[in-house]
């Protein structure tokens, strides 16, 4: 099976350097500074009016360009994402108590950096575990920003 993982981090030493340990797992990679393939975050749409979700696990960065990690993944919540909850991973150096507990209401996981190569990658492996192998994924359109 070809997990496919999102890496979403405006740091491109970041971005690229979990890319390379997801690679080096066998996993596929989509990585960008923010989502503007989804609709829910450029705001061109108020639902996904997709049936599969557009990839397994998403790490993404406390901060995006255009919105908060957790205003992205409430607008998801709130617009049928097919991206499981648990598969989201918000990356933060200094999350508030707030986000913490808005992080876990939304059924999300969040790691505070600096973090250990083994964390990020332990969790994505337990990511992998649940994913049905014959799952269906839509494909990501690349679209490049301003």
């Amino acid at each position: 099976m070809d997990l496919r993982v999102a890496v979403l981090d405006s740091e491109e030493s970041l971005r690229k350097l979990i890319s390379l340990i997801m690679q080096h797992k066998g996993y596929e990679v989509f990585a960008s500074s923010e989502p503007l393939y989804c609709p829910l975050y450029t705001g061109k749409e108020q639902s996904c009016d997709r049936d599969e979700p557009c990839t397994d696990v998403m790490i993404l960065d406390r901060q995006l360009p255009k919105m908060s990690a957790l205003s992205y993944l409430s607008r998801q919540m709130a617009g049928g994402c097919r991206i499981k909850n648990r598969h989201k991973l918000v990356l933060s150096i200094k999350a508030t108590d707030r986000e913490i507990q808005e992080t876990e209401r939304l059924g999300c996981a969040l790691l505070k950096k600096p973090f250990r190569v083994e964390d990020i990658s332990g969790w994505v492996d337990e990511c992998a575990a649940s994913v049905n192998p014959a799952r269906v994924l839509r494909a990501i359109k690349v679209v490049e920003g301003k």
